[in-house]
């Protein structure tokens, strides 16, 4: 019986094989947004805690704290800019993710296809071969 072989494969392969790259790439991307909204959020808390630990009944003390407040806030901005552009990066990855599998998706099908059709002429084939058999053998008898 012979064996199937798909004239594709390394064309198969080597899709299948980019969209694993591809979805590791996207898995990257939401890990670094991740990360970044993080940031953010202790950003947040960093800001509440010191409001309300600091004691400002002096000037200099509620000069430093304005500083500071005005430090957290231009990390916020710089924070929140980067997250766009993550979230830019990370959708961009998804696409390019959902492109290369479903190239790879219809290689696979293709594949699929080609395996049934193979299958099913040796099907016949080995039917054929079994009706000669059996003509064969009514001659002879």
């Amino acid at each position: 019986m012979a064996k199937f072989r798909f004239k594709l494969e390394t064309l198969h392969q080597l899709r299948v094989r980019e969209a694993e790259e591809a979805k590791l790439a996207f898995s990257q991307a939401q890990r670094s947004r991740f990360e970044m909204e993080d940031f953010l959020l202790e950003l947040a808390l960093r800001r509440r805690e010191s409001l309300s630990e600091a004691s400002i009944s002096r000037y200099q003390e509620r000069l430093a704290l304005q500083t500071w407040m005005d430090n957290l806030d231009i990390q916020q901005q710089h924070g929140e800019a980067a997250l766009m552009v993550l979230l830019d990066e990370e959708e961009a990855c998804r696409q390019v993710w959902y492109e290369r599998q479903q190239a790879a998706d219809a290689l696979e099908k293709l594949r699929e296809r080609h395996r049934q059709e193979f299958e099913l002429d040796q099907s016949r084939r080995e039917q054929a071969q079994l009706d000669e058999w059996a003509v064969m053998r009514r001659r002879s008898a």
